[in-house]
């Protein structure tokens, strides 16, 4: 049967961890590898270089045990650096919502909009001329130092996504459309809570 594949990297503060999963054509998920690289952290890692050394160290490791990118390799933002906040709109244009969007950001970011990335999703069309959205703002700076990370170890990431998004979009679709599930992502520094309904994504949460 045919299969779409994806890779995830998540870089942290304790460890790399990269999972390659398959979808077959229901959308079933299926982890394909799985590799975890502790960080070295037996040099201080007070300070940020110390520890941007130590992810880089571990990121290498990681790429060489896990051997192969397959499919669209997807890097993941903490959850805890992004905003999220789900806007209803006078309009189902898409490019209308993006200026809408962008002229709106200020009001709805809690950091400065001359240092942000922001994308929306569109939930559902309300009416005619109404969409209930959703839109991610996050620091740029915190982007690009994944995004070099990434590139000095030898990865070329596709894309950014949030880390409880991109598990809410890849297990969410388990199971019955109409089911509302849980979907719980453990960590050693916090734990990414997220709900979903009918393929939405209606709340995501960071819990330290």
């Amino acid at each position: 049967r045919k299969r779409r594949y994806a890779t995830a990297i998540d870089i942290g503060h304790y460890s790399v961890k990269i999972v390659t999963v398959a979808a077959d054509e229901a959308g079933r998920i299926q982890v394909q590898r799985a590799t975890v690289q502790p960080l070295d952290l037996s040099v201080s890692a007070s300070q940020d270089s110390d520890l941007r050394r130590a992810q880089l160290s571990a990121l290498k490791a990681a790429l060489h045990h896990h051997k192969r990118l397959v499919g669209r390799v997807v890097v993941a933002l903490p959850r805890s650096l992004t905003t999220i906040r789900y806007l209803t709109l006078p309009s189902s244009d898409r490019d209308e919502l993006r200026e809408m969007v962008l002229l709106d950001a200020e009001r709805h970011i809690p950091f400065s909009v001359d240092d942000v990335e922001i994308d929306f999703e569109i939930l559902e069309q309300l009416g005619e001329h109404e969409s209930l959205i959703m839109m991610v703002g996050a620091p740029r700076s915190e982007i690009q130092a994944l995004l070099d990370l990434c590139h000095e170890a030898g990865a070329s990431p596709d894309l950014v996504d949030i880390d409880i998004l991109g598990a809410c979009r890849a297990y969410g679709q388990d199971g019955e459309v109409e089911e509302t599930k849980a979907i719980m992502d453990f960590g050693r520094e916090s734990t990414g809570v997220g709900i979903v309904s009918n393929g939405r994504v209606l709340f995501t949460r960071s819990l330290s």
